[in-house]
């Protein structure tokens, strides 16, 4: 099998953030202005605070299986390889944004790691169903 291409996967990991912040963003304009409205800005923001892990978490496992089962089919690479590496980068730069712009992100600390161990979970089972798809063709 050929060498994983780190560019598309990294730009994966960094397509997924992107996708999973805007998803944040638009469960607190959902919940503020169709859900509970009429409340100041503090109280939305704390909100987010509170909402986007699991935003991330349930959205994420889901867009994770997918984004690596994709990638996983089109590249000539061990779908493992696919399946560690691309949870793994994602969850590096988790960690980074997190330590550089979320003062007291540690507070979360337990919901992030369940979240970024799901992830790679779901990457794992998804590189699994894709080199077993491989094998029996």
């Amino acid at each position: 099998m050929n060498r994983i291409n780190w560019f598309k996967v990294t730009g994966a990991a960094v397509l997924l953030h992107i996708i999973l912040i805007a998803l944040s963003i638009a469960e607190v304009f959902i919940y503020s202005t169709m859900i509970n409205t009429g409340h100041d800005q503090s109280f939305y923001e704390a909100h987010a605070v509170k909402s986007a892990p699991y935003v991330a978490t349930v959205a994420g496992i889901i867009l994770m299986y997918v984004f690596v089962t994709v990638l996983a089919r089109k590249s000539q690479a061990n779908p493992f390889t696919i399946g560690f590496a691309l949870p793994l980068i994602y969850i590096a730069i988790d960690f980074i944004i997190m330590i550089t712009t979320a003062p007291g992100w540690t507070k979360q600390l337990a919901i992030i790691l369940v979240s970024n161990f799901l992830k790679l979970l779901a990457g794992i089972i998804a590189a699994y169903r894709v080199k077993q798809s491989q094998d029996a063709a």
